[in-house]
């Protein structure tokens, strides 16, 4: 029997494990995160990415008399905790961890008969206090050929369809047929031994709009889940519950996740699934408040419009002269509030082109915008995540920040300005004035951001300016990338080469930095995507 012990979250590379019954498979990573899959077709969303690793089936716990959480797993919170093991063997996978006196056990295995996985949570207070314990649960379904949906995850998105049963409290989500020789499996999600007081299947509700996986609205936010169903345009699936727990006392419960080929068969999957559980039944009624709304508030418009803006709608407006679309983005407390959806700018020449957001994020491609792209494209509107970015860093604190607003926002307002041909984003911090522009030449196949720095303050100031791209150099970013790096001395400039590029094999992309009105101490670059991002991170904290 193979067994694999592993303790230390930030070491240098995560496990991935491989649980089956020859039918149903988990691929489970020490962080965390995973992917089930049945008969080969992708049930939930995964990310094949060793550097983030950060997508799959998670439990979020929330003390609810301090606010605090994390997920249970090193992912995607990447919360450091007092005591963190996992251990896999060919029958299960077993992670734990302790923080602030809380202990928790996640036992993950696999039906030996029925299509169906089983994360049991044992969870114990170790502390001298009673404890209120939240626990949310957490999948993106997907019910498709994985390459199928990376290609096109927003149109995948649309087909699938959400409910929930009143009578057990299980969520079930389905892949509507575009053909009548489709058929798809249904999958479940349900949770056994507590009760279901909350739940949540739209995804842009959970996380909140610029937000991720590593601090969800429904987690640091105080309204409920909404309990919204049906057609949602980004579908996931989380249950919830709390658990009183006084010193010393230990609870344990189940979330179950499964499919069947129809939605009868999803619930007797559940039926035998609660025939072995611990605990009362869970049960909810439809009443139960669970789908009280409130939140997408984090995005509320302004009731105040900007001067010298026209056509106002809370959110943006056109300039005076009508040549650009300007979007406020103002710093409320804890981050910065946005447009409900990402307003995107499109610019191109005949032989190269760009997309960008109101936040910065977005893509560059030559020569076609799907198959040549050269860096990645989500197509997320809820997070926006960048594989391009832009951060600065004060050298005499150590603080550093992006001039964009995103992936890693000062805490001060922005303005963004959508032009023909350019975007242009405004923000004053620490002291600096920054305008950064966006734009493609005419003819040049060459998107150019430029920077420009104003010092208000009477010191002299020393600063570090990164640019990250994540190379694609093709259509979707692969974990094992075939990308040739190298580094011209001689031009000052970085170049790749993908020689599985196709019909694109040989083209050069290459990346350069030229500096006007300040003086330039040193010059460093890396074609290593871990080396800048590191193990386990994102663009959001490099």
């Amino acid at each position: 029997m193979d067994t694999s012990v592993f303790t230390d979250p930030s070491a240098p590379a995560a496990t991935l494990h491989r649980l089956t019954n020859g039918r149903y498979q988990v691929l489970i990573s020490d962080t965390g995160a995973s992917q089930s899959s049945l008969n080969g077709l992708a049930l939930t969303r995964y990310r094949d990415d060793p550097v983030q690793d950060d997508l799959g089936t998670f439990i979020y716990l929330r003390d609810l008399e301090t606010g605090d959480f994390r997920s249970l797993g090193y992912q995607p919170t990447r919360a450091p905790a007092e005591r963190y093991r996992t251990e896999c063997t060919d029958e299960r996978f077993l992670m734990e961890r302790e923080d602030a006196g809380i202990a928790v056990r996640l036992e993950l295995t696999l039906d030996p008969l029925l299509d169906l996985e089983r994360r049991r949570v044992r969870i114990e207070n170790r502390s001298g206090r009673p404890r209120r314990i939240e626990l949310t649960s957490y999948l993106e379904p997907v019910l498709f050929p994985a390459d199928a949906d990376a290609a096109h995850p927003a149109f995948a998105k649309l087909f699938v369809q959400t409910e929930r049963d009143p009578a057990t409290g299980a969520l079930l989500a389905r892949r509507r047929p575009r053909a009548a020789h489709e058929s798809w499996p249904w999958l479940l999600h349900a949770l056994v031994g507590a009760e279901a007081l909350q739940w949540e299947t739209d995804r842009m509700a959970f996380l909140g709009r610029g937000r991720t996986l590593a601090a969800p609205l429904a987690l640091t936010g105080s309204v409920p889940l909404t309990g919204t169903l049906g057609n949602v345009l980004d579908p996931i699936l989380s249950l919830r519950t709390v658990l009183e727990l006084a010193p010393g006392a230990e609870a344990e419960l189940i979330f179950v996740t499964g499919a069947a080929g129809d939605r009868a068969a999803a619930l007797a999957l559940l039926a035998e699934a609660r025939a072995e559980g611990r605990g009362p039944r869970a049960d909810a009624d439809a009443d139960d408040g669970a789908g009280l709304r409130g939140q997408g508030a984090e995005n509320r418009a302004l009731t105040t419009e900007p001067e010298g803006l026209k056509h106002f709608n809370g959110y943006g407006g056109f300039s005076g002269d009508g040549r650009e679309y300007v979007v406020d983005l103002p710093w409320d407390g804890d981050g910065l509030r946005r447009p409900p959806q990402p307003w995107i700018n499109v610019i191109a020449n005949p032989r190269a082109g760009l997309l960008v957001s109101e936040s910065g994020a977005g893509y560059t491609w030559a020569r076609n915008s799907q198959a040549n792209r050269l860096t990645p494209w989500s197509n997320d509107p809820a997070s926006d995540p960048h594989g391009e970015a832009l951060y600065l860093r004060d050298e005499a604190c150590g603080d550093a920040w992006s001039p964009l607003p995103g992936p890693l926002p000062a805490p001060v307002a922005y303005r963004v300005h959508h032009g023909l041909g350019y975007t242009r984003f405004l923000c004053e911090h620490a002291g600096l004035v920054q305008e950064t522009t966006v734009f493609v030449p005419r003819e040049d196949p060459v998107r150019i951001w430029r920077l420009s720095l104003t010092n208000r303050g009477t010191e002299r100031r020393t600063l570090s300016v990164f640019a990250y791209q994540r190379l694609v150099m093709g259509n979707q970013p692969q974990s094992e990338s075939p990308i040739v790096t190298a580094h011209d001395p001689d031009l000052g400039l970085l170049r790749a080469t993908n020689p599985a590029a196709g019909d694109f094999a040989g083209a050069i992309v290459f990346a350069s930095a030229q500096v006007f009105g300040a003086e330039v101490e040193d010059r460093a670059f890396t074609g290593d995507r871990l080396a800048f991002i590191g193990r386990h991170r994102d663009p959001g904290a490099p």
